[in-house]
């Protein structure tokens, strides 16, 4: 089943324990909490009094309650039967957000944590607090539960610890290390022996949940390079919902990977069992709830999934996308009519891709080392094995004749691909090659970047440029190959000439620089910074000609259009148009975040992405 909540995030959701399943509870970020009839999907309450976004929201063991928490700095608890506020926890700092609530499994009291780091308990009837741990961490407390007896707390935190405490006086009984990141959430086993936890280091752990000893277990799954952020425990099953937009399940009993769940469209913020195990409730930042059957025999979605690193070729009314079903790991080509084609790549582990020669050609880079061209729709046409190590970037030259790669064996190499030979490789100092390169327009040349502050203009000779003060993160070619340009970690923009001399040195960014582009006229440069601003620099008056503001942060794709009027960028969660002259025209916000780029048909009239949900979205301007 699956349940439209809201159009903003639905941060929680849980099952009633008083019945099976037949009513949930969740809250979001349009600050409500609201009760549903799973078999209906009718509301039957809304309480509405929080300022801020809410975290959590349980019931009470006999379903009469829900305690729920926010972003506003309280912890409140509502009658069901009526929808009245029963009672509120204000302890904590009104500056600080409640990120977890729960009750007892005797519904005496309530436990709370804080951004401020600390841990309450409450009387649930009266409000008044009985203890609190303070410090319990270091940093934010992000969940606490109750053991099943009654008679020790759990704590998850940023400060990558977890710790068990005793509910009876709220003294610690263990300290749990072994994340190497923010642990987002923890659940007791059903029988109280064990601990699951889940955090943004991408792993699920089991612990000792009496806190006696500190032995974990990783558990294993599919996709091994998301965050996780939240989990839960049944007699049968272990469940984890993470960044990836996936459910994880796992048998409770041996810990072996069972199956992926698939259905959201972005982060799953939360998931938990019903009182019998049988059914499984989950939330997500894209605005539904899902309720699934863990035995996975429904509910189970086979549609894919596409990973954020994508090759694009866009026609005059279609497009194809060259992606990595992340179901399958199969590197596949979807048409603009559903037609698809999986490339023969057999059984090696690939790492990067791209499109070249207007969709007509495939390059694919293996973790081995190695490089294979194909034929789109074809079959292999050369495959170089000189690199040493994973292959993390590939690009074609616009002709389709060359291929620049780059390697963690900390080489960047040009391929002839008629002549199947290499033609140049270039070393770098540091322990990988900076993925920031590009082929020049006409000509068999490359500009490619370093860690440390260089850029390398190079075919067959090599020309080292010392650019900047710190690593470079982005270059462009402008179309007519006569200027280069570089950003930096240091805030600056420069400009070269094709052979390498200074042309512009532009300052003015606040942070990081990420992000660079010509005109296609080559009269402009934008350049896109972690201050959520991209500037627009005339290269004929060597001057500002103007500033995009309204991003937040980390830009991380811009084009123009073709004739120079507009252009669109790209931040970790919206796309934004303007005109050259940085007025505002559209946005569009996407489901997930995160997305490596934007790409746009030569009319500008169409735009592709992908998000870490694994979402595409193919907009058309009107």
């Amino acid at each position: 089943m699956t349940q439209k909540i809201t159009d903003d995030a639905v941060r929680y959701a849980a099952f009633s324990g008083d019945d099976e399943a037949s009513r949930f509870v969740a809250c979001s970020d349009d600050f409500s909490v609201q009760i549903w009839a799973s078999g209906t999907g009718k509301v039957a309450f809304i309480f509405e009094g929080h300022e801020e976004t809410v975290y959590r929201a349980r019931f009470s063991s006999d379903g009469r309650r829900v305690v729920s928490c926010s972003d506003d700095g309280t912890a409140k608890v509502w009658n069901t039967s009526n929808g009245n506020l029963v009672t509120e926890f204000s302890g904590h700092s009104r500056e600080n957000a409640v990120y977890c609530c729960n009750f007892s499994p005797d519904d005496l009291v309530v436990v709370s944590s804080s951004e401020d780091g600390t841990i309450r308990v409450w009387d649930s009837s009266s409000g008044v607090l009985k203890f609190s741990c303070e410090p319990a961490h270091d940093a934010s407390v992000l969940s606490c539960v109750f053991s099943p007896d009654n008679r020790r707390i759990a704590s998850a935190s940023e400060d990558c610890t977890l710790k068990v405490w005793s509910a009876v006086d709220g003294s610690l009984i263990h300290t749990y290390d072994g994340h190497a990141a923010t642990v987002n959430d923890c659940a007791f086993s059903p029988d109280g022996k064990s601990l699951v936890s889940a955090s943004n280091d991408h792993t699920v752990r089991i612990w000792d949940g009496l806190g006696r000893e500190s032995w974990t277990r990783t558990l294993k799954k599919k996709t091994t390079h998301y965050p996780m952020l939240c989990c839960a425990y049944s007699t049968d099953f272990i469940a984890a919902g993470g960044a990836d937009s996936y459910i994880e399940v796992w048998n409770s009993l041996d810990f072996q990977h069972l199956f992926t769940l698939s259905g959201h469209m972005g982060w799953v913020h939360s998931c938990n069992f019903s009182a019998s195990g049988n059914r499984l409730i989950s939330s997500s930042v894209d605005g539904h709830v899902k309720i699934w059957d863990p035995t996975g025999k429904v509910g189970r979605d086979n549609g894919p999934s596409f990973s954020r690193r994508f090759g694009l070729h866009l026609h005059s009314s279609t497009y194809s996308l060259l992606a990595q079903d992340t179901r399958t790991s199969k590197l596949k080509v979807w048409s603009g009519d559903d037609d698809k084609w999986e490339v023969p790549t057999g059984n090696g582990e690939i790492k990067s891709w791209c499109f070249g020669s207007h969709g007509s050609l495939i390059a694919v880079g293996y973790v081995s080392g190695e490089v294979e061209v194909f034929e789109t729709k074809g079959s292999s046409l050369v495959r170089f094995d000189d690199h040493t190590d994973k292959i993390r970037h590939c690009m074609f030259s616009p002709s389709g004749n060359h291929l620049v790669t780059c390697s963690d064996d900390k080489t960047h190499r040009l391929w002839d691909i008629e002549g199947k030979k290499l033609v140049n490789s270039i070393e770098s100092d540091t322990k990988r090659a900076n993925k920031a390169c590009c082929i020049f327009n006409h000509s068999p040349r490359v500009v490619s970047a370093t860690f440390t502050g260089e850029i390398k203009i190079w075919s067959a000779s090599v020309n080292v440029v010392d650019a900047h003060d710190d690593s470079v993160t982005s270059v462009a070619v402008s179309s007519d190959d006569s200027t280069i340009a570089s950003v930096s970690v240091d805030r600056e923009v420069k400009v070269w000439s094709s052979s390498g001399s200074l042309l512009h040195h532009f300052s003015g960014h606040r942070d990081v620089v990420r992000s660079c582009t010509f005109a296609v006229s080559g009269r402009y440069l934008a350049s896109g910074s972690d201050d959520g601003q991209i500037k627009i620099w005339n290269l004929e008056s060597g001057r500002q000609e103007g500033a995009c503001t309204g991003h937040e942060g980390w830009i991380v794709g811009i084009r123009f259009s073709n004739d120079d009027s507009k252009l669109v960028s790209i931040d970790k969660n919206c796309i934004r148009w303007f005109s050259k002259s940085g007025e505002f025209l559209q946005s569009y916000h996407l489901k997930g975040q995160f997305p490596k780029a934007v790409l746009v048909n030569d009319a500008f009239t169409a735009f592709f992405t992908i998000d870490d949900s694994g979402f595409s979205y193919c907009l058309q301007r009107v």
